[in-house]
C-alpha cells in the first residue's frame, strides 16, 4: 500500500540526523534519478519497515492492557491514556465511531479524537471543548478527566 511506503520512509528518515539538513550529500543521493538514489530510498524503506514493525508490537501490546470503553459525546468510543496517534488502536480504528487517545500533563488533559466514520465530525466535537483539527483527526485540552471506563475491550479484535 501506498501508506505503508510513505510510514516507512518517514520511520527511517526520522533515524538519521542529516535529513535534517536539506543541502547534506545524503538528501542528494537520494534525490538521485540513477541506481544511487534507488538504493538509498529503498535502504530507507527497509529500515522504516523494522521500525514500523517495532511500533506495531509495543502498540499492539500496550493497547491489550490499556484500552477501554467510555461514553463521550453520544457515542460509545474505545480510549487509551498514552500520548500517541490513531495507529495504536489497529483494527478499533474501523469498529468503533471514534477511538482516542488521553494524556495527563500534570495541570490539563490532552485529548486526540480519530474517526474512520463518514457521519462522525471530530473537529466539530473538538470545537466544543475549545479544540481544532478536521473531521477526522482532531483535538482539545480540558481541566477534567473526561473518560470514566464503561467496559471492558476483550481480545481478539478481528472479524
Amino acid at each position: 500500500k501506498f501508506g505503508d511506503i510513505t510510514r516507512h520512509f518517514k520511520y527511517g528518515i526520522d533515524q538519521n540526523q542529516w535529513f535534517r539538513f536539506p543541502l547534506s550529500q545524503q538528501w542528494k543521493q537520494l534525490l538521485d534519478s540513477g541506481t544511487m538514489g534507488e538504493n538509498h530510498f529503498n535502504r530507507i524503506i527497509n529500515i522504516g519497515k523494522i521500525l514500523d514493525n517495532y511500533i506495531k508490537s509495543d502498540y499492539d501490546s500496550y493497547l491489550k492492557s490499556n484500552v477501554y470503553e467510555t461514553e463521550f459525546a453520544g457515542y460509545k468510543i474505545a480510549v487509551v491514556n498514552r500520548s500517541c496517534n490513531s495507529l495504536i488502536f489497529g483494527d478499533l480504528y474501523n469498529k468503533y465511531p471514534i477511538v482516542s487517545t488521553f494524556t495527563y500533563d500534570g495541570e490539563k488533559w490532552k485529548y486526540s479524537l480519530y474517526s474512520s466514520d463518514e457521519t462522525v465530525d471530530c473537529e466539530a466535537i473538538a470545537r466544543q471543548y475549545g479544540g481544532g483539527g478536521h473531521k477526522g483527526a482532531a483535538g482539545f485540552t480540558y481541566n477534567k478527566l473526561l473518560y470514566m471506563k464503561t467496559s471492558s475491550i476483550n481480545f481478539p479484535i478481528s472479524e
